[in-house]
């Protein structure tokens, strides 16, 4: 779902900190409703989670998420090195 630079882009954005809809649209220069829908696609990705900063939707890196994915693929690395050093 990171495939569309967009997307990608407002993701960056996110992991930077949390921020806005209209912080981000500011920064990349694009109108908040492209940003809103790309951070909905994010979100039903499970990707990134909607907080509130008293009246404003901010919006986060699902950290748990991304550290499990990550976790798998370094184990799945290790385990294909090690099957590549038996050979």
């Amino acid at each position: 779902n990171l495939g569309d630079k967009t997307r990608y882009q407002i993701f960056c954005e996110i992991a930077k900190g949390t921020k806005s809809v209209k912080g981000i649209a500011e920064q990349l220069g694009i109108t908040s409703a492209t940003v809103s829908y790309h951070i909905n696609e994010l979100v039903l990705s499970n990707l990134v989670v909607h907080g509130w900063n008293k009246k404003d939707c901010t919006q986060a890196i699902h950290t748990e998420l991304i550290t499990e994915v990550m976790n798998g693929l370094m184990e799945d690395s290790f385990m294909t090195n090690s099957l590549e050093n038996e050979k």
